[in-house]
């Protein structure tokens, strides 16, 4: 007998899975295409960077509609991403949006033609798995906790950070590639 998930149970799980993907070390790319509505959405916002292709499909959050508001942490995520007066009105309405909005609100960080849209996620996400991992993750990491953070705090956070990335065989190898002035080949 096939077991069912109750909603509450579905928004449980959904969270752990965004808050994997938020902690991780690694940099997670969300592309889309097609509508992309309430838990999905904020699968994708749980994501380092949204990629979408043009085109007459909806973005946005109806979780008002069922008498409910967003389940996985992603309104605060929502708010940084497109400010609280943006956010506010798509929470309370539940109206949706299309990918230029969308990218107009910063929601999306990439918006690509629909013809091309697969080999540009892959130029795109290739190019991106060709740099330097452990900075990358760095990066992540400072962008996650710097918030909140006063400006002193900040600059401590970032050096505790890019200090032990200079004797990485990344931060040895980018150093000598430009001394070499030549493309570096990480890791």
């Amino acid at each position: 007998m096939e077991q069912t998930l109750s909603n509450k149970e579905m928004v449980v799980a959904a969270r752990r899975v965004c808050h994997l993907i938020s902690t991780s070390n690694n940099i997670f790319i969300a592309a889309f295409n097609e509508h992309i509505l309430g838990g999905a959405l904020e699968l994708a916002m749980a994501c380092d960077i949204r990629l979408a292709a043009l085109g007459n499909y909806l973005i946005g959050l109806p979780e008002i509609k069922l008498g409910l508001i967003l389940g996985n942490g992603r309104t605060v995520r929502l708010i940084n991403l497109i400010g609280a007066s943006r956010a506010m009105e798509l929470l309370v309405t539940g109206n949706t949006i299309n990918a230029v909005t969308a990218h107009q609100f910063r929601l999306i960080n990439q918006l690509f033609p629909a013809d091309s849209f697969e080999n540009d996620v892959n130029q795109y996400c290739t190019a991106l798995a060709a740099g330097a991992g452990e900075a990358m993750a760095s990066i992540k990491k400072f962008v996650l906790e710097s918030q909140g953070l006063n400006a002193q705090q900040a600059l401590y956070l970032e050096t505790a950070l890019v200090n032990p990335l200079y004797e990485t065989p990344d931060g040895i190898e980018g150093f000598q590639a430009f001394i070499e002035k030549r493309t570096p080949n990480f890791k």
